[in-house]
């Protein structure tokens, strides 16, 4: 972002983390369905019982996404909108240390 000089707009990093924040709360607040994990749908017994069966691709794969499943939160968005809704507040108190720590003369501020 650049003024009609080509001098960089000095804001250019607040607004962007303006925007990160907006995005992280948008990203908490919903809850959209592609982002839903896959419930554990069996039981270890169940996967134990297929792969008996000779379904061993579908046993193995349904324990992985059990157990995976058990470790993601259950809807993604929340992860994805906290981070990056950290991302922008921890931008935003980098450039406000940073101007608070310039060593300029206040005047030149």
């Amino acid at each position: 972002m650049f003024h009609n000089d080509r001098e960089p707009i000095r804001e250019a990093p607040l607004l962007a983390a303006g925007a990160l924040i907006v995005a992280g709360m948008l990203l908490l607040r919903s809850d959209p369905e592609t982002l839903s994990m896959p419930r554990r749908r069996g039981t270890l017994a169940s996967a134990r019982r297929r792969f008996r069966r000779g379904d061993r691709v579908g046993a193995v794969a349904q324990e992985t996404r059990d157990r995976v499943a058990d470790v993601l939160p259950s809807n993604l968005a929340a992860g994805i909108g906290r981070s990056v809704l950290f991302a922008g507040i921890g931008i935003v108190l980098a450039r406000v240390l940073d101007r608070l720590a310039d060593d300029r003369p206040a005047s030149k501020l």
